[in-house]
């Protein structure tokens, strides 16, 4: 689906933007309580240029747009895994190269990305666990104000799946 490849690569700009907004009052005041790595990637965000930020705000609408007439016109919910990959190392998230953890980080969440750049309600639901014990999950991605129908379907999903022991604390 081209519209949700386009909508990840609006993220660093739209929620580097975001989030460098939320977050500018506490970084100014309590920089040193953020890791080095998330500090680094919210003072990118400060210096993205509000024309950038104006621009991909124009782009995500035409895509939503795209995905509402393209996909959502023939089908009520995408299907999705939520990991496109394994997950990564901790240090691998927490290199002190910025631009490398952030790299490492944008891998991770690349599936999750369209959902969250475009607005879209999107449900993960535990799926399993791969062969080398890695857990698994899919994730239910729906149109907008369609979070009845998510939860009713990931509750459908779940209860059709095998029960899983849960660990014992500690």
């Amino acid at each position: 689906m081209p519209a949700l490849a386009a909508a990840t690569d609006l993220y660093p700009v739209i929620l580097g933007a975001e989030a460098a907004s939320v977050h500018g009052p506490w970084l100014r005041e309590r920089a040193a309580d953020y890791a080095p790595q998330v500090r680094g990637r919210l003072l990118a965000g400060l210096r993205i240029p509000a024309h950038d930020y104006v621009t991909a705000l124009r782009a995500r609408a035409g895509l939503l747009a795209r995905l509402k007439a393209e996909v959502f016109a023939r089908a009520d919910v995408i299907l999705a895994p939520v990991w496109s990959r394994l997950p990564p190392r901790i240090a691998d998230v927490e290199a002190e190269d910025v631009a490398q953890s952030a790299r490492t980080v944008a891998g991770v969440l690349r599936a999750t990305l369209p959902a969250n750049v475009l607005g879209l309600p999107a449900l993960s639901v535990p799926a399993g666990m791969s062969s080398i014990g890695v857990p698994l999950a899919i994730q239910l991605i729906g149109r907008p104000w369609s979070e009845p129908v998510l939860l009713a379907l990931g509750q459908a999903f779940e209860a059709s799946q095998p029960p899983r022991a849960l660990a014992e604390p500690g």
